[in-house]
């Protein structure tokens, strides 16, 4: 996602984004008020080597540092070894276990440096102070029982007589991490918010998709039944040219219409572009492919010989495809079986049919459901050789575009164009001018 997209999206859903960050502060400023105020006691143990057999003065310095680095990280853990945590607790006395020291220690090395470094974290700051005192001791004699030999003496000693001790952590840093990490999580929950749930309004957002974008219709609320109530003619003869112009560029001549939207608005766009591709002089054909709308279409499930029919081989070309009520333009209903449709897709061999559609017209304009929506809308697909789709203004979704275009792409469908529909109740519909006299 473009940062003006994720931009977009913060602005959109600022209030994720606070709630994401007041809950990330408050979260972390509960656990400090519960959890008490913690203090550190820091001390640091070096590793000195001393003795005969280094051979001369620069080689003595040399192998003693070697010999010296390379026991701190041995001493790292010996430091932790019950034997010395004992010892320390015994030292310490104020009911202060080994367990309990093991747990307040944190103990680290740097590479190649003859130094361990030690850390006790306690809510009592002379506690932590003692307890890192006396392990420092007691580590100390401890690691002289064991290293003198050959006639070398290793020997640790403690940097500091006393520890310092500060505040664990600084309480403005964790918070301001605190709403850094909260401020992420909301930009991310709103950009994945955005793009999830996002409904598409204006064409930009179409053609931030990388279709080319054939503009804006208009359609009426409900479904149209003849050819004779589509409006707007003005918005259709442009998606028309545009249509036409794209798909010639394509070389695709048989195009699905479909959408993740309305299907009743997808449906009535189709109608209009293969209306409107008549008027302007090609040869149209249009084949209704909706088995989910044939009733609502006012299509009879009987007696209308159609799609399925000719799929069946019961009835050819000729006697399924009907003139309709505009010019050039010939339609082929659904037919007898429209819940067969899906099946009957998946048996029939497509080449023959679209060479012949292919011979007698110029465009055939599929309407047909979204490939993401009905099984039937994966099996049309053969007939066309390229897709429009048509996006629903306030109604679909930026995700489910995409995945239709998706989904089309890995059926070998490519989209030649998007248009956007905005959904127009009939009583905003305005009348014609009279004519002037």
């Amino acid at each position: 996602m473009e940062i003006l997209n994720i931009w977009r999206a913060v602005k959109s859903r600022w209030l994720w984004v606070a709630l994401c960050v007041l809950t990330a502060v408050g979260a972390t400023a509960l656990v400090l008020i519960v959890s008490g105020t913690k203090y550190v006691a820091r001390n640091d143990l070096l590793i000195t080597a001393s003795g005969g057999g280094f051979g001369t003065t620069s080689e003595y310095v040399y192998n003693a540092e070697r010999l010296s680095a390379a026991r701190a990280p041995t001493y790292a853990q010996l430091i932790q070894n019950r034997e010395v945590l004992t010892r320390t607790s015994a030292r310490v006395g104020q009911g202060v276990t080994p367990d309990e020291i093991q747990d307040a220690l944190d103990v680290r090395t740097t590479r190649d440096i003859p130094i361990v470094r030690i850390a006790i974290v306690d809510s009592d700051p002379r506690r932590a102070a003692a307890i890192a005192t006396d392990l420092a001791e007691v580590f100390s004699d401890y690691a002289s029982e064991l290293e003198l030999s050959d006639g070398v003496d290793v020997s640790v000693r403690p940097a500091n007589i006393r520890p310092e001790v500060e505040v664990d952590g600084n309480i403005v840093t964790r918070l301001a991490l605190a709403a850094f990490f909260g401020l992420l999580v909301g930009v991310i929950a709103a950009a994945l918010g955005e793009r999830l749930g996002r409904r598409i309004t204006t064409g930009r957002e179409l053609e931030e998709m990388g279709a080319d974008y054939q503009g804006s219709v208009k359609a009426t609320e409900g479904h149209i039944d003849s050819w004779d109530d589509i409006d707007y003619a003005p918005d259709y003869r442009r998606l028309a040219a545009a249509v036409a112009a794209s798909a010639k560029r394509s070389n695709a001549s048989r195009l699905l219409v479909t959408g993740p939207g309305d299907p009743m608005t997808t449906s009535t766009v189709a109608r209009g572009l293969a209306a409107y591709l008549a008027e302007s002089g090609a040869r149209t054909l249009y084949i209704d492919a909706r088995a989910e709308l044939a009733d609502v279409a006012g299509k009879s499930a009987a007696g209308t010989p159609g799609l399925t029919d000719l799929l069946l081989s019961v009835r050819d070309l000729d006697e399924v495809a009907h003139r309709a009520d505009v010019s050039n333009l010939t339609e082929i209903a659904i037919g007898n079986w429209p819940n067969q449709l899906e099946s009957l897709l998946v048996r029939f061999d497509f080449a023959s049919v679209n060479q012949a559609f292919d011979s007698k017209f110029d465009f055939t304009i599929v309407d047909g459901a979204a490939a993401t929506v009905s099984p039937a809308g994966v099996a049309v697909t053969p007939l066309a050789d390229g897709a429009v789709i048509v996006g629903v203004a306030g109604i679909s979704k930026r995700k489910d575009v995409e995945e239709l275009a998706s989904v089309l792409a890995g059926l070998r469908v490519p989209v030649v164009g998007m248009t956007l529909c905005n959904v127009v109740e009939v009583e905003q519909i305005a009348e014609p001018a009279a004519p002037v006299s």
